[in-house]
């Protein structure tokens, strides 16, 4: 990926901020529970699609905190850890099929820049 299309795709990643706030909004849940899985799952979707750091990640509990108290941002956190393991295993069960993609593909270089740029 070039640096043009990196700036890019850093400008275009919600900030932890956006992610906590409109999550809680738009639950549609009045159930405590349900809600903080909601809420989870958007923070670990905003995780999953790049572009975050680990001072986002801390901003992101911080925010909790906020709008949602101590024990269910916990709570929360813990979904986010879930899912993003779980997010983990599935792409860990990839590897073996980008290997054999890899090894079978026609060789090119726009083919071989795009292997070796991170997305």
């Amino acid at each position: 990926m070039s640096a043009a299309s990196r700036a890019s795709a850093a400008a275009a990643v919600a900030a932890p901020a956006d992610v906590v706030r409109r999550a809680v909004a738009e639950s549609a849940s009045t159930d405590p529970a349900e809600q903080t899985r909601e809420v989870a799952r958007a923070c670990a979707a905003a995780l999953t699609d790049g572009g975050w750091e680990t001072s986002h990640v801390e901003e992101m509990i911080a925010l909790l905190r906020v709008e949602m108290g101590e024990e269910r941002a916990n709570e929360c956190a813990d979904q986010v850890l879930r899912e993003l393991q779980a997010y983990s295993e599935a792409v860990k069960a990839t590897l073996p099929l980008l290997a054999a993609v890899a090894a079978i593909r026609p060789q090119s270089p726009a083919a071989d820049e795009a292997a070796t740029d991170p997305p």
